[in-house]
């Protein structure tokens, strides 16, 4: 809808269609038999779905399935680059990775070495870097347990924005705490 006392910028315009398209239209109409508009209008109408009586057009055969799945996996994956994953995304995941966090949480007796918020989702936080000392990655001493706030504030220097979801794992569909 324009403004008051503006003119439409099709107003006074006819169809952009020429003559012979128009003739053809017509003509497509004219030729559909009474079961095909039928169905068309069923369609309109949302009775049917659109693609039924398709067979096969978005299905794949189970050998079909199993090809494409292979072809994304290992070295003719979109992913995959030589093999190598990170050492820091290995050793992140490494028993021995775990085995420090939850010696720094019993350490630190579950409870933030800021705000003293005990227990809720807690982060187990590296003093010195994990990237940089390779030597103090699974050192007690190194680690301090975070709340999550205090751990995005102590990372980023600024307060967590509301509703962050910052240091929670997705599992399952649900928001987890994650083990960072």
């Amino acid at each position: 809808m324009g403004r008051i006392g503006q003119v439409p910028w099709n107003k006074g315009r006819t169809g952009v269609y020429s003559e012979e398209a128009l003739a053809r239209f017509s003509q497509v109409q004219k030729n559909r038999t009474p079961e095909h508009q039928q169905k068309l209008n069923d369609a309109k109408k949302g009775s049917i779905p659109w693609n039924k009586g398709r067979v096969g057009v978005f299905h794949h055969s189970e050998a079909t399935k199993l090809k494409i799945s292979q072809s994304t996996k290992g070295e003719g994956g979109n992913n995959w680059k030589g093999g190598i994953t990170p050492e820091n995304k290995l050793g992140r995941t490494s028993v021995e990775y775990k085995g420090w966090q939850t010696a720094v949480f019993q350490k630190d007796n579950f409870t933030c070495q800021v705000c003293s918020q005990y227990n809720g989702y807690l982060h187990a936080d590296h003093i010195k870097p994990y990237a940089e000392h390779l030597e103090l990655r699974y050192d007690v001493n190194n680690g301090r347990t975070l709340c999550r706030a205090c751990h995005y504030y102590v990372t980023f220097k600024r307060k967590m924005p509301t509703g962050s979801r910052w240091g929670l794992r997705l599992t399952n569909g649900v928001f987890n705490a994650a083990s960072s």
